[in-house]
């Protein structure tokens, strides 16, 4: 009987490690955690909020490495930040033609008052939808999507202390 005694104690010991660990998680995920809309379609969209003002729609787009605005969002965070030009590259479109398009450095691009990310590359293209690409998904990794119900599970994000939010009214 006493032989069993060590092993359900470690047994116990990595189970309130386990618990613990998954509780932190827990935490981390809620303070980085976007609810999405889904369209007919079933392409997902985050909806920033900042000051709890309805900001802008993001689709959320895994198959594109740039983050894209349209140029009405980027005409109002122009207006409120100094944007500089970052280069030009050649966009694979989703059609499968190449683009030239410019990239820009903005600033403070926030998805909430929690979550913001300083200096983010974007392409402006004339485009319905703004796009979250992996350019500034990957910074925010590891990250989640669930789908029922959908929601964004963002593990890090630039906590700038620039509290000058955007405000990028759609």
């Amino acid at each position: 009987m006493r032989m069993f005694v060590k092993p359900v104690k470690t047994l116990f010991a990595a189970l309130a490690v386990l618990v613990s660990t998954n509780l932190a998680l827990v935490n981390t995920a809620q303070a980085n955690s976007f609810a999405l809309t889904t369209s007919e379609g079933g392409t997902l969209y985050l909806q920033s909020q900042v000051d709890n003002e309805s900001d802008t729609l993001f689709l959320i787009d895994t198959g594109s490495s740039l983050t894209v605005l349209n140029k009405a969002t980027f005409a109002r965070i122009r207006q409120t930040q100094h944007v500089t030009e970052d280069g030009l590259v050649i966009a694979r479109l989703a059609n499968g033609r190449q683009h030239k398009v410019k990239l820009y450095n903005v600033p403070l691009l926030s998805l909430s008052n929690d979550c913001q990310f300083t200096n983010v590359s974007v392409a402006v293209m004339n485009n319905e939808h703004n796009i979250l690409g992996m350019e500034l998904l990957s910074r925010a990794a590891p990250l989640g999507i669930e789908l029922a119900p959908a929601r964004l599970t963002l593990s890090q994000c630039d906590q700038s202390q620039l509290h000058a939010s955007l405000s990028v009214s759609e």
